[in-house]
């Protein structure tokens, strides 16, 4: 059973030494993978607190890939976008979330956002490198869509 326990994910906490550094080098916890949806709505754009502040600042010690996603990108706590690998961004059209994209990655990051739905722009953080791509319209319409 893998569960969160103080600031570290664990598996099985009874077969763990109980403490010191070598905990988690020589009992490793699983690799995982957390999505949180709509993470804006739950989050906000102030410094993150607690377990929160834990996971965005150490999730590749625990073995965890984080997944945010999120329609304003101003309420996405800026360590976890200091901390991330990957961005993918879409459409920015709320002022206030480009400026936070500007000061976050760079005013060029301003230059290689889409303006067509279904476009996006691959950010390579470590790398500082912009790929365009393209996702696939839905199957089924929504209304949305119209």
């Amino acid at each position: 059973m893998t569960s969160l326990y103080g600031s570290s994910i664990i598996t099985n906490r009874a077969a763990l030494p109980v403490s010191g550094p070598s905990m988690l080098v020589n009992n490793p916890p699983p690799p995982c993978l957390l999505v949180l949806d709509d993470a804006d709505r739950f989050l906000t754009g102030a410094p993150p607190t607690g377990i929160w502040r834990d996971l965005f600042t150490s999730f590749r010690h625990w073995r965890c890939d984080v997944i945010l996603n999120a329609r304003r990108t101003q309420d996405v706590p800026k360590v976890a976008i200091a901390s991330a690998s990957y961005l993918s961004l879409f459409i920015h059209r709320e002022l206030y979330g480009r400026q936070y994209l500007e000061k976050a990655i760079g005013p060029e990051v301003l230059e290689h956002l889409p303006t067509e739905r279904f476009r996006y722009v691959l950010v390579h953080v470590d790398e500082h490198k912009f790929e365009p791509g393209a996702t696939k319209k839905r199957a089924v319409q929504v209304a949305a869509d119209r």
